[in-house]
């Protein structure tokens, strides 16, 4: 079950890829505006938190970072954001977000036509990683019902 905290990690990670989308539809400098943006609610969330949290904290201070970079420098700060996503995602979800992570990552390098073996391998690496998973719930499942002789 996932539990508010990965599921306010993981929103996170979708509201940076969706920034990093809108580079698309509108110009640089409105998407350096909406990281900053972002980067203010991050620390709107943290300080409303039970206590200041190190890494929510350093995330939001990496998100002004990025807005900055993004008004300066977009072919630096964009793909930074989307790594940055890319990170959140196996923060919430751990092995999963791995596999999802890349995933992506491959889409993104198909996309910009990166060699074909580079995007198989990638998937490759995505895929193995799902299979672990559920081999490891399969016996999770498992062997928790066997006992062990003595």
């Amino acid at each position: 079950m996932i539990q508010r905290e990965q599921l306010t990690q993981l929103g996170l990670a979708v509201v940076m890829f969706l920034i990093g989308a809108l580079v698309y539809v509108v110009p640089d400098s409105s998407v350096g505006i909406a990281i900053l943006a972002l980067a203010l609610v991050q620390f709107v969330r943290v300080q409303r938190a039970e206590g200041w949290a190190v890494i929510d904290t350093s995330i939001g201070g990496w998100l002004v970072i990025l807005g900055v970079m993004t008004l300066i420098a977009p072919e630096w700060g964009i793909p930074l954001l989307l790594i940055t996503g890319g990170i959140q995602i196996v923060r919430a979800l751990d092995d999963l977000g791995m596999a999802i992570n890349l995933a992506l990552v491959a889409a993104v390098a198909y996309s910009r036509s990166a060699p074909l073996w580079s995007v198989g391998l990638l998937l490759v690496v995505a895929v193995g990683k799902v299979l672990f998973l559920l081999r490891d719930y399969l016996n999770q499942g498992t062997g928790g019902s066997q006992t062990q002789a003595v």
